[in-house]
């Protein structure tokens, strides 16, 4: 994927999603209550899966993580995919218990406002963490067929 794939659709979709769901009326806080409230645990989860992976594959020392490493270009995605998802699941857990665990004293257009924001960030993310996964993929299927070859 290019440069305008990496960077700009994940938030493009995202936001478009968002318009569409103020358009139409599909995103009400009243409605996404509870994913918003019970998101701070799946973020935490995320975020937690993706540095581990990232820890383990940035500090591996064995063969097949320098191999990786020598990839070139899906080695410097897998890192930038990884820093981008980790902030991003931490920018969504934060403003979903934000949102979810205080009481505003605000009108419900408001609060559908603040809930359809959410809806955009978290399409953004499973985007994001969609693409993290395949760029993973594509680094593990070159190291397969890497050691097929060298075997």
């Amino acid at each position: 994927m290019g440069r305008v794939a990496d960077n700009i659709l994940p938030p493009l979709i995202g936001i478009v999603c968002g318009i569409l769901f103020a358009k139409y009326d599909i995103i009400t806080y009243a409605n996404s209550e509870n994913l918003i409230k019970e998101f701070p645990t799946i973020g935490t989860c995320i975020f937690g899966f993706i540095l581990t992976m990232f820890s383990l594959i940035i500090q591996g020392n064995n063969e097949v993580v320098a191999r990786m490493k020598k990839s070139g270009k899906p080695f410097v995605r897998f890192v930038k995919f990884s820093r981008k998802v980790v902030v991003l699941s931490i920018v969504a857990t934060l403003y979903s218990y934000f949102i979810g665990c205080y009481e505003f004293k605000v009108s419900l257009e408001s609060l559908d406002i603040l809930a359809i924001i959410f809806c955009s960030v978290l399409i953004w993310l499973v985007i994001e963490v969609f693409y993290f996964l395949t760029v993973f993929y594509v680094l593990v299927q070159g190291e397969i067929k890497t050691k097929n070859n060298d075997g």
